[in-house]
This record gives structure tokens, sequence and C-alpha cells, in this order.
């Protein structure tokens, strides 16, 4: 009774040699690494809006931000909630969770063409609510 004994060829004994992909994996995590540093991120938000123009826009503010989009069709956006409608009510539910913080600022960015009684409703509620940081978000205009 004979045994047969098997060999079993290991990999390098190979015909075909596999490639070695450490080098093709590092340049693809450099370039990677350089895509993620040299992307530039911009804030999206659900409406689109053509902002008014004024010659002296007012600086940046520190503070918590509440943004408020304005369309053209006015329908109110509030931290990238779009409203169901416009009423004192709708506004003042959305402004509500933010009323405990003290340093939260509100930021108007309504388009060019919206209704002037869309941002009275908006700086009424506003008001009423405490909020006493209210800016209105302009383009601004070369001379």
């Amino acid at each position: 009774m004979t045994h047969k004994v098997r060999k079993f060829r290991s990999i390098q004994d190979s015909d075909s040699p596999i490639p070695d992909i450490t080098p093709i994996i590092d340049v693809v995590f450099i370039l990677l690494i350089f895509f993620m540093l040299t992307s530039s991120f911009t804030k999206q938000n659900q409406i689109n809006i053509n902002l008014p123009e004024a010659k002296n826009s007012a600086e940046q503010i520190n503070y918590n931000v509440i943004d408020v989009f304005i369309s053209r069709a006015n329908k109110i956006s509030v931290k990238n909630v779009v409203l169901k409608d416009n009423d004192s009510d709708t506004v003042r539910e959305a402004f509500l969770p933010y009323i405990s913080d003290v340093n939260s600022s509100i930021v108007i960015s309504g388009d060019a063409e919206t209704s002037y009684q869309t941002i009275i409703t908006i700086l009424d509620v506003s008001a009423k609510l405490g909020f006493e940081r209210i800016r209105l978000n302009t383009k601004n205009l070369q001379d």
C-alpha cells in the first residue's frame, strides 16, 4: 500500500506573479487626501434666491446663526427646513426651538423679488419672541 504524497505549490512557485498593489494604494490615499484638503465646501440651501444689492453689507456675525431664506415665490426656509406656509404661527413654531439660546442671531436672505409682507412677518415674529440680533443679508454692490 503506497501513499501518494501530494505536493502543494506555493504562491511564489506559480507561473503568473501577483503584482504588489501597495504603491498603488498609497498613491490613491495621497490623491484622496489632496482632493479632500483642496475642495471647497459651500453651504447649500433648499431655496434658490437672488439677493438684493447694497453698497455697505454688514460684517459677518459670530453668533449661533439661524438662517432664514425666502424664495422669489415667497417660500420660507428656516435652518434648511421649508415651512408649509407663511403665516405668523408657522414662522413662530419654526423659531421656538432656538429662543433658549441667548447667542442666537437671525440672518434673513430673501430674493430681491420677494414680498415685503413676508419679510415683515419674519421680523415681527422674531421681535415678539425676543430675538435682538437680526440681519438682512445682501450682496455687495460694486461701485
